[in-house]
């Protein structure tokens, strides 16, 4: 099937096909999402086992999804994590063990 350039040449009802080709995602990943997930994929309706899609749902679902420009929602930077486990001689000390009063 030839991708769609504009929301305009899309039909008025679309497959799951259809919609597993603008994510570009999997047509499984739409099905697992269908019966697990709903919230994941936009607003759908089962005619004879099949899953369709109203173009401006889609639309709508795409546009929501949409991630704000990085100069308005800077994230801080994430703090520096540890070394991981401490050595004995530093839990020794933290823990007050091995000390010889």
């Amino acid at each position: 099937m030839n991708t769609p350039t504009s929301a305009s040449e899309l039909p008025e009802c679309l497959t799951s096909e259809d919609l597993a080709e603008l994510p570009r995602c999997s047509l499984w990943t739409i099905y697992a999402n269908a019966s697990k997930h709903p919230e994941r994929i936009p607003p759908f309706v089962r005619v004879c086992g099949r899953l369709l899609f109203r173009r401006t749902a889609v639309e709508t679902w795409i546009a929501s999804r949409e991630a704000p420009s990085s100069s308005a929602t800077a994230m801080p930077p994430k703090p520096k994590r540890g070394r991981g486990r401490p050595r004995k001689a530093e839990a020794r000390a933290r823990t007050g063990f091995g000390d010889a009063s």
